[in-house]
């Protein structure tokens, strides 16, 4: 009987043990693979948004001869620009445009991950990708990484002067996209994202600016978001 019982304990002890080992190697591993994994997918994640933002601003937001509609230029006594002001009626209308036009499209967007991707912006990331070795790359389990994409949004226009050639300027108006997104992963939550800057008008003018400027001048609008 005795023999029995600690057999029995044994037996106990041992799986008991080799649970606790497999917890060790697998928390080990999560706290030494889980940030490189991350890593891998914050980085294409933010290749893809900048794609997909790009394609739905591809087309200009604004005609050119609407751009000084939006932007007023003030001068000084030598008809000098020394400074950019907006027309923010007209500015808002088309930030909140935009907004609703990258909402409108969101469904489109597919980030290309070179790794399997599952569906709903789940991820599945193979352990041997950290190793940077293509004969590698596919091998080991995969870690599981979901990403809420542009879970925040903030919008808003910046306005670029700068000479251009002998007594004209170039006026630009960039739409600047900041974009949040929310990453789950074993190792826990975390936001993420990028500003981009994307040209959407530009006209050459008639002007000079002070040379106290250093041949630009810049503003920006207020921020929009969601």
């Amino acid at each position: 009987m005795k023999l029995r019982k600690r057999k029995k304990k044994n037996i106990i002890y041992t799986i008991l043990l080799v649970v606790l080992g497999v917890f060790l190697i697998l928390n080990y591993i999560g706290k030494r693979i889980t940030p490189r994994v991350v890593e891998i997918v914050e980085k294409n994640v933010n290749k893809s948004i900048y794609n997909y933002v790009f394609y739905v601003f591809s087309e200009e937001v604004l005609e050119n001869d609407n751009l000084l509609d939006i932007i007023k230029l003030k001068t000084n006594d030598e008809k000098e620009v020394v400074s950019i002001d907006y027309n923010f009626n007209i500015a808002y209308k088309y930030l909140n445009e935009g907004l609703d036009k990258l909402y409108e499209e969101i469904n489109q967007l597919e980030p290309k991950i070179n790794y399997y991707k599952g569906q709903n912006g789940v991820f599945f990331v193979p352990v041997g990708l950290i190793n940077n070795n293509v004969l590698l790359e596919n091998l080991g389990f995969k870690i599981p990484c979901k990403v809420n994409y542009i879970n925040d949004v903030e919008i808003n226009f910046k306005t670029k002067v700068s000479d251009y050639g002998l007594n004209n300027l170039l006026v630009e108006l960039y739409l600047v996209v900041d974009i949040k997104n929310d990453l789950i992963s074993p190792q826990g939550h975390k936001e993420f994202g990028k500003s981009y800057e994307i040209v959407v008008a530009s006209k050459v003018i008639m002007g000079s600016i002070p040379e106290y400027y250093g041949g630009t001048i810049e503003n920006s609008t207020p921020i929009v978001s969601s």
